[in-house]
């Protein structure tokens, strides 16, 4: 079955899970996607940073870094409009960074109708009552 969801886990309770499954991608293509979710009970990261590069291969097969930044908790890198986080990290592994990742086209179009929705508001209840009230003669 195509559709099918395939989960994995080590035992009942325990902190890692593995989920696999398949869809059919614009191509035509079957794809897999493999998450695999570890719950930190204990070692939130307060400051810990990741330096991230983005490879790409150019025409001869080689790879090249097209892109660095820098990454930490509450501040993420943006690539060709996809949002590059940091999740988790282990204080005892240097090498260990639990990334996330996010492509959301739609971010302008929402924060344009929130820049919209104020200006009404704006509009309505602090400009149109004085305009009001000038045009009644009321000062």
């Amino acid at each position: 079955d195509k559709d099918q969801v395939v989960t994995l886990s080590a035992e009942p309770g325990s902190p890692f899970q593995e989920s696999q499954f398949r869809y059919v991608g614009p191509d035509g293509e079957d794809r897999w996607v493999v998450l695999v979710l570890r719950e930190d009970r204990d070692e939130l990261p307060i400051e810990w940073r990741s330096q991230l590069s983005i490879l790409r291969p150019t025409s001869e097969g080689e790879v090249e870094r097209s892109s660095v930044g820098q990454i930490r908790v509450n501040d993420y890198m943006k690539w060709r409009g996809f949002r590059f986080f940091q999740s988790n990290a282990r204080p005892n592994d240097a090498t260990y960074s639990g990334i996330g990742v996010v492509y959301d086209p739609g971010i302008p179009m929402v924060l344009t109708g929130l820049w919209l929705v104020m200006l009404g508001t704006f509009g309505v209840f602090l400009v149109r009552p004085l305009l009001t009230r000038k045009h009644r003669g009321v000062q």
